[in-house]
């Protein structure tokens, strides 16, 4: 039978780390190690940067897209209310201030958009243009469920007054 050692376990414990740092198979800490974890950390740091840097243009792109998309929801509503702004007996869409003034959209000072309203009744029809902050312009129209972008000639093309040459927003 094998006889049991006793010891103290603060000191045995102390002492067995000590003796793994002192023997050739523990852990070894030399320079070129630190600089190799070092270099891998700042990797690692680098990699979610420009990760981060990367999410930021397409949440400010879908930030235009969702304004536009709240824009078109609320020019369904105020045409399906019936309202007729010029009182010429037919329904129509709603410019910009009429839309703020009906309380169906707030007015954002940093916001670039512009909301063209034409026609009445059946050829009534609305487009509305957004300059997202990475400098791209998405625009939507009524009858189009899609939100494109394109450049200022397909923007004005789609009767949609470009959001870069607005010196208002919203009015």
């Amino acid at each position: 039978m094998q006889a049991f050692r006793t010891r103290t376990p603060l000191r045995s414990a102390t002492t067995e780390r000590f003796a793994i740092l002192k023997r050739r198979d523990g852990i070894e800490v030399s320079i070129p190690n630190i600089i190799v974890a070092i270099s891998i950390s700042v990797a690692v740091l680098l990699a979610a940067a420009v990760g981060a840097m990367a999410v930021i243009p397409m949440a400010n792109d879908a930030t235009a897209k969702s304004t536009i998309g709240s824009v078109k929801t609320a020019q369904e509503i105020f045409l399906a209310s019936g309202a007729d702004p010029d009182n010429d007996g037919l329904s129509e869409y709603a410019t910009g201030p009429q839309l703020v003034a009906a309380k169906y959209v707030q007015k954002n000072a940093s916001a670039k958009v512009t909301i063209t309203a034409t026609g009445s009744g059946a050829t009534a029809a609305f487009c509305v243009a957004v300059l997202s902050d990475t400098g791209t312009i998405w625009y939507g129209v009524s009858g189009d469920t899609e939100i494109k972008s394109g450049a200022a000639a397909a923007v004005t093309a789609a009767g949609c007054v470009e959001p870069t040459a607005l010196l208002h927003h919203l009015s």
